[in-house]
């Protein structure tokens, strides 16, 4: 989630910072490119961990006597980390990038100041193996002026590599230290978001603060800066304190509150969760996939399954009609609805079901007013939407009654038809033997 939103909060306005001290043994220098107007220089350390979140940076150098007006700077960082035991390397079609400056430039140096991108990098890298990585990285990057001037590097001339370490007994220390900071101030900003998942991937790290502390950034975080990240503390230390239970279950409660499935892995099969899933579908007919992820907990209720039931039928009363009859958007969302239908899985729905398995007619394709390209590998039947709706409500399943008629694996549109209407036949079979 966050990442889709990295790139549009990237492009928000970045204000200069003049450098200091930049010119140090610290840091090795990649010029990236150098002209008479402006020269750029990748700045990195050649040896760095989750510690040092100045690992690298770029260095812009006006050369002018005037201010220039960038309409927009990037920086690509596409590579190979080798691990430093196995010798085993893997490709990252970008280590991290995004835009790392956008705004006014004064002549002389400056310090490009980016959200996120040199942050997402340490993410990205995470917690190497005690021996370490090896990272050989291709820098690309650009500069665009508001006068439609490009600078940018040549090919793939800006090579250079560091070594991405463990980090030391210090430096662990350290990495706790800026982890309780980070939890007590949050800014909604990207970078912290980015610095709370490397961090966390360093179990000292993020076994060193309270349930207390946690709870409080959880309540005070968006996802922007790192709610998930503390989520996979919680998740992992305290999936069962009351505490954090109550939190999650406010948290369906609400309107506004977070998804089911934004919660710990760990605390998804909680039964506490089943009352306010119900109640959430109840008033708007959220996600019936939540619903789904706890069926075993839920659908032996005949209460539950009956108010599920109802709702459902209220959200769409598209099926209380024969489908027979419908066509066009009314059959589209028919088919979208039968789904929730089989997860619901009250065998009272077999009744209206039963005649759709003769349907041969196309559905709709739902997404088309959003998206120009099919989400489906296959085109369904209205008889393959109640087919499969049948089946989870009889077997709990859409498929092991496919398995018991031996047919696996999707092949042609034609085929699957052919498969579909196998077990539409033995189904039909089935429901005469309970008459």
């Amino acid at each position: 989630m966050r990442s889709v939103l990295a790139l549009i909060f990237t492009l928000a306005f970045v204000l200069p910072c003049r450098s200091q001290s930049l010119s140090t043994n610290r840091w090795n220098t990649l010029l990236l490119w150098s002209n008479q107007t402006l020269s750029a220089s990748l700045m990195y350390m050649p040896e760095a961990s989750l510690a040092d979140e100045d690992y690298m940076f770029v260095e812009f150098d006006n050369h002018t006597e005037k201010t220039l007006d960038v309409a927009q700077a990037w920086l690509g960082l596409p590579g190979t980390r080798t691990d430093q035991q196995t010798q085993k390397s893997v490709f990252m079609s970008d280590m991290t990038g995004g835009v790392i400056y956008i705004g006014k430039l004064p002549p002389g140096k400056t310090k490009a100041v980016q959200h996120d991108v040199f942050e997402c990098g340490m993410a990205n890298l995470g917690l190497p193996p005690k021996q370490g990585f090896h990272v050989e990285l291709v820098a690309k990057a650009d500069v665009r002026l508001a006068d439609g001037t490009v600078f940018s590097t040549k090919d793939d001339s800006a090579k250079f590599s560091f070594d991405w370490r463990y980090p030391n007994p210090t430096e662990m220390e350290s990495m706790k230290s800026q982890f309780k900071k980070l939890l007590a101030h949050p800014d909604n900003q990207f970078a912290s978001g980015y610095l709370l998942d490397a961090l966390v991937q360093v179990q000292e790290v993020g076994d060193s603060a309270t349930l207390d502390e946690l709870l409080s950034a959880l309540k005070s975080r968006s996802w922007v800066d790192g709610k998930d990240a503390i989520m996979k503390i919680i998740g992992r230390r305290f999936p069962n304190d009351p505490g954090v239970i109550a939190y999650l279950v406010d948290q369906l409660s609400r309107d506004d509150g977070d998804a089911f499935f934004s919660f710990p892995r760990e605390v998804w099969q909680n039964p506490v969760f089943v009352e306010p899933l119900v109640k959430r579908y109840e008033k708007n007919g959220s996600d019936s996939m939540e619903l789904l992820q706890l069926r075993t907990a839920w659908i032996t209720n005949s209460q539950i399954v009956a108010r599920l039931s109802t709702a459902l039928l209220e959200q769409h009363p598209v099926l209380n009609r024969n489908v027979a009859g419908l066509s066009g958007t009314n059959l589209c969302e028919w088919g979208s609805a039968v789904s929730e239908a089989g997860i619901i899985g009250d065998t009272n729905f077999l009744n209206w079901l039963t005649p759709a398995l003769d349907d041969k007619r196309i559905v709709p394709d739902c997404t088309s007013k959003y998206d120009s390209q099919p989400r489906l590998p296959w085109t369904p039947r209205v008889c393959d939407c109640a087919l499969g709706a049948m089946l989870m409500i009889l077997d709990g399943d859409s498929w092991s009654a496919f398995k018991k008629a031996g047919i696996q694996g999707w092949r042609t549109k034609e085929e699957d038809y052919a498969a579909h209407d196998k077990v539409i036949a033995n189904l039909k079979e089935r429901l005469k033997l309970k008459i």
